[in-house]
């Protein structure tokens, strides 16, 4: 009974040393599942302060690009607006142009026009003068005659005189 007892002891001391390694090796096993859980832990919180701040990072850039999307379609609204700018202005300055060449061309015309007239009235001038000359000369004349007639006149009536006088 002794020896069944010791054995039983024996066995039961076994089992409580195979235990406690048993014990001491989940332990060990259990410190080191401790440590990898807080580095899983610590991995966890990094991953999620570097999600949140990635989300941050793509909420900044969805704005940026909103912007960027906002401001291309406003330049694309101007560049459509200097587009039609430009071609109104084009259309203006052509007529503007046109105008011009129009002008000008009337503008050589009354120069022609004025260069004719003015030769025109020169020659006008030359023959006013001519013929200021020639009335001139002809009311000379004319005075000239008219003395003449004044003076055969004259003498006819003294003619006419000494004649009736020689008559009587």
């Amino acid at each position: 009974l002794r020896k069944k007892h010791n054995d039983t002891v024996a066995d039961m001391t076994e089992s409580v040393e195979n235990l406690q390694r048993a014990k001491t090796k989940l332990e060990k096993e259990k410190n080191s599942l401790r440590v990898e859980v807080d580095d899983l832990a610590s991995n966890v919180e990094q991953v999620t302060k570097q999600k949140v701040q990635a989300e941050k990072m793509n909420k900044q850039l969805e704005d940026q690009y909103a912007d960027a999307n906002q401001r291309l379609e406003e330049n694309a609204r101007v560049a459509q607006e200097l587009g039609s700018l430009k071609t109104r202005l084009t259309a203006e300055n052509n007529d503007l142009q046109r105008q011009l060449e129009e002008s000008e061309g009337v503008a050589n015309q009354l120069s022609r026009t004025k260069s004719m007239l003015t030769q025109q009235m020169e020659e006008v001038k030359r023959q006013l003068e001519e013929e200021t000359k020639g009335k001139n000369g002809l009311a000379h004349q004319l005075r000239a005659t008219q003395s003449d007639c004044d003076a055969l006149r004259e003498s006819l009536e003294e003619e006419q005189e000494a004649k009736s006088e020689i008559q009587r």
